[in-house]
Order: structure tokens, then C-alpha cells, then sequence
């Protein structure tokens, strides 16, 4: 999965974890005990893809963080390795 579509994801399940806790929210009644339950799992989904897309996305090259709000951050502010393309081999041409 490139860079991109691991943002996306990332993107989305953080925006589907509030989404659905207003769904929630809306659906269910107006008790303090279900709004704060349904903005807690909402919390959580959101949270989670949070986690995973700031340990899921790295550079390909040095295995560097890369930052989250730069979408389309062609060099690796680590290493200088561009990356949208792999590394040329070094192996001489047969």
C-alpha cells in the first residue's frame, strides 16, 4: 500500500470513528450515559486509526516517521530518498 492510500484509510477511519458517534449519538436517547458511551467508541475508532497511521506510515527507504499533514511530501525529510519511487539498484546492467 503506498503513502497515499495509507493516509486515506487513516483519514477516513478517524472521520468514520465521529461520524459514528453522532450516529449514535442522534439515534440513540438524550441520557448522559449513552452520549458519553457512543463519543467514547467513536473516540476510540477515531483514536485508533490515529495509532496506526502514524505507525504505518514511514518512509519506505530509512524507516522514518513522516509527518501526517504533508500529503504529498515527495522526499523523506530523513533521509532525502524520494519516495513515490523505489531505490535504482545498484547491481551494474547485465
Amino acid at each position: 500500500m503506498n503513502l497515499l492510500r495509507k493516509r486515506i484509510v487513516m483519514l477516513s477511519v478517524v472521520i468514520g470513528g465521529v461520524i459514528l458517534a453522532g450516529i449514535l449519538i442522534f439515534l440513540a436517547g438524550r441520557s448522559e450515559l449513552t452520549i458519553a458511551l457512543f463519543a467514547a467508541i467513536g473516540g476510540v475508532v477515531s483514536l485508533g486509526g490515529l495509532i496506526w497511521g502514524i505507525l504505518s506510515i514511514r518512509c519506505p527507504h530509512c524507516g522514518g516517521f513522516l509527518p501526517l499533514r504533508d500529503w504529498f511530501l515527495e522526499y523523506c525529510p530523513r533521509c532525502g530518498e524520494n519516495l513515490e519511487h523505489p531505490r535504482e539498484s545498484t547491481l551494474p546492467p547485465r
